[in-house]
């Protein structure tokens, strides 16, 4: 995961154990068929995390990368308003 949303305690039961998976290396950028390891070509993230990491086409952004603009994000965040607590700024983020 990257931003530690958590689906059940927003949505209750209806987000309980859901997730998106993301595909390390591009299916599409497969020339040809290949086997999928679910350990090592695979990653679940949150359905906005899934879209960040694919939001520009030709720059889908790894795993690591996502999680530095996250961190920047939210230190940027903290150093603007320092009266923000960490919970705050996921529940702006949930709604």
């Amino acid at each position: 995961m990257a931003c530690e949303f958590d689906f059940e305690e927003t949505y209750g039961e209806r987000g309980k154990e859901y997730i998106e998976v993301h595909h390390v290396v591009p299916l599409s950028s497969q020339e040809e068929q290949v086997q999928v390891n679910p350990y090592t070509d695979l990653i679940t993230l949150c359905a906005n995390c899934h879209r960040m990491i694919h939001r520009k086409k030709n720059e889908i952004l790894s795993l690591d990368e996502l999680r530095q603009i996250i961190r920047i994000q939210r230190r940027t965040k903290q150093y603007e308003n320092p009266s923000r607590s960490r919970s705050r700024d996921l529940r702006f983020h949930r709604a």
